[in-house]
Parts: structure tokens; C-alpha cells; sequence
């Protein structure tokens, strides 16, 4: 270029620019894949964390006899405390109070625990593990002595056990007496001896009170186990020995059924051998085992059978009778056979 005059310079280098600088043209970009018909969507959310756990108990509702209420968390009262004053209109506002009160007339919102409900917004009041003790009685977990109406505490729900109705049975109105032992008769528990009138009795005037229920541990003196067989129900044995071991000091016993054994298998019974076969049933005989000599008839010497008359000396059958040797005529089913000299 430098041969050439200045003024041709631009024109060649536009010359060389559009010469040199040409490219094959790209290959198209590939094309894009069909949009899905389901998209997957995008996960929910995580959902919120459950509020924590708290009973609310009232000011006024609190009885003696329900249990301390256990003071809940920072964060628990807090949530108590906003959802209250979002439902009611109260100041979203909650006082912090870590001093013991120590029993003054002066003092004011010692309840140890989460307070709210008031116009103010709530309290929240707890004590030092270290003082705890000693301020015990004048910070009370009573909801009773907070100067706020609501409460929250921790104490967890309540499960109500629900027990099956008894069975209906008539009880008593008023005591009855209970019969006295015979003698020779064994007495129930202990020895279980023969009683006689030296060893004498003692007995209780009882009366059924309640049922599928039972004496609390802390109140029983003495147990014993007596056998019940039958549809004995326990109460005459029980009061019997109640009576003999606590004599006036008895107030009440209770029955409570227990497992027992069950009783041994009986005995089998005695061995008793077969009867033997019957003897095989003899041939035909027209003189069979009821053919007897008749007794009334005199002079007459034959046996009669059904109208058939044998010789008395010689029975055909199973009853024979020793006789003389003789010539007799045995009648069978297929003829007359005759037989002399025969003896039995």
C-alpha cells in the first residue's frame, strides 16, 4: 500500500476486508424439543411449624384441686400472647421478669409462668434455677394468683381412663349379719379346722358398697387368700378373717379374684374287661332251653315245649340233664335220627 498513492489507500483496504474476510456460513442451530404436555411442578412449600403444645387455663377456672401449672418457653408465650391479641384486639406486647418476689403486700405479677390476656399484652415470669427454692412460696404456679386473666402452661393433656359399667346387681341398703359356724364345720382360711363352740367366732355386720372397684393400697392393713368354689363371692370367709385379725379396727375389706390352678385331671375309671362272646347258637332243637318238667300235672313225666314234648330224661339243648342210658329219637331241622345208648 505504501507504493500506491494515499489517496486509493481506503478503497484497497476495503478491498481486502471484504475479500479475506469471508467464513462459510454456520450450520443452522438443531431445533428446540416440544414443550412438555405435564410440566412438573415446582415443589410446595414447606408448611408452617405446629404450634407448640400449650394448656390455656383461666384465672377464675382454676380449681385446687388441678395440678401446678408448669411454666411453657419464651417463644410459646410469645405465640400466645400475638395469637390473643389477634383475635381479641389486645397490645401484642409482652414484659419480661426475671425478679423473685419476695412476699410483700406491694408486689404484683409474681405468678411464675406466662400470663396474658390483659390490656397491657402479657408477662412472662420465671425465676433463676438458683433461687428458685428459696422464693418458691411467694412465686406461685397457681394461675389463680396471676393478675392476668389467661394462662399458658405445659402441663400435658389430661387422659381419662374409661372403665366398663358394673354388672347390675342389687346392693344392700342397709347391714346384714352373717351366719354363724356349725359345729364340725371347717372354717375358711387359715387352718381350715373343724370348728367347735371352744374356739369361738367373731363375725362383721358388711354391706356392699361398690363393685369393679378396690381399696386403694395405701389404706390395706392385711391380705389373705381364701378359695372361693363355686358361686361363693368371697364375702363370708373375707369378713369372717377380717373380723378375727383387725376385731374393731375394721372399717371395710374389698374381694379381688385371683388366677388359680386349675383343678387336676380326674381319675379314669376302673379297668373293666370285656363280657365274652356268646357260646355259637346251637342247631334246631325242638326241645330248647325252656323245656321244663311241669310240676302240676301228676304222673305226668315229660317235658313240655311250646306244645312239643321231649323225654325227660334227655333234653335236647344247652340244660342237659344226666340220664340213664336210653334209646331216644332227636328230631333236627333235616329229619329223625335215632341214637341208642346215648348218656350225657
Amino acid at each position: 500500500m505504501s507504493a500506491c498513492p494515499p489517496a486509493v489507500h481506503n478503497q484497497i483496504q476495503n478491498l481486502y476486508d471484504q475479500t479475506c474476510a469471508l467464513v462459510p456460513p454456520s450450520p443452522p442451530r438443531p431445533p428446540r424439543p416440544p414443550p412438555l404436555n405435564n410440566p412438573v411442578p415446582n415443589p410446595p412449600p414447606p408448611p408452617p411449624p405446629p404450634t407448640p403444645y400449650f394448656e390455656a387455663r383461666t384465672r377464675d377456672g382454676e380449681l385446687d384441686s388441678d395440678p401446678d401449672c408448669i411454666p411453657v418457653t419464651y417463644n410459646t408465650c410469645r405465640g400466645a400472647v400475638a395469637d390473643h391479641a389477634k383475635e381479641f384486639g389486645t397490645a401484642d406486647v409482652l414484659t419480661v421478669s426475671f425478679a423473685p418476689c419476695e412476699g410483700t403486700e406491694l408486689e404484683t405479677g409474681c405468678f411464675f409462668g406466662c400470663s396474658y390476656g390483659g390490656k397491657q399484652g402479657g408477662h412472662f415470669h420465671a425465676v433463676l434455677s438458683d433461687m428458685e427454692r428459696e422464693f418458691n412460696t411467694s412465686n406461685p404456679k397457681r394461675c389463680s394468683m396471676s393478675d392476668r386473666p389467661f394462662c399458658a402452661c405445659a402441663n400435658a393433656p389430661t387422659t381419662y381412663h374409661i372403665f366398663p359399667p358394673p354388672p347390675p346387681y342389687m346392693y344392700d341398703e342397709q347391714f346384714h349379719g352373717l351366719r354363724a359356724y356349725e359345729e364340725g364345720e371347717t372354717t375358711l382360711g387359715g387352718a381350715e379346722m373343724a370348728w367347735n363352740p371352744d374356739l369361738g367366732q367373731a363375725s362383721a355386720l358388711v354391706k356392699r358398697l361398690v363393685n369393679a372397684r378396690t381399696l386403694s393400697l395405701s389404706l390395706r392393713q392385711s391380705h389373705r387368700s381364701v378359695n372361693c368354689p363355686g358361686a361363693d363371692d368371697g364375702e363370708l370367709s373375707c369378713a369372717r378373717n377380717c373380723a378375727a385379725e383387725h376385731l374393731t379396727d375394721l372399717r371395710a375389706f374389698t374381694v379381688t379374684g385371683d388366677y388359680s390352678k386349675s383343678p387336676p385331671p380326674s381319675q379314669p375309671p376302673p379297668y373293666e374287661a370285656p363280657s365274652p362272646p356268646l357260646p355259637p347258637r346251637l342247631p334246631f332243637n325242638r326241645c330248647s332251653n325252656e323245656c321244663a318238667k311241669p310240676e302240676t300235672a301228676l304222673g305226668d313225666t315229660r317235658c313240655h315245649d311250646g306244645g312239643k314234648v321231649c323225654d325227660s330224661h334227655f333234653k335236647h339243648s344247652t340244660h342237659h340233664s344226666p340220664g340213664p342210658p336210653a334209646s331216644h329219637t332227636a328230631v333236627t331241622r333235616t329229619g329223625i335220627l335215632s341214637a341208642d345208648n346215648v348218656s350225657f
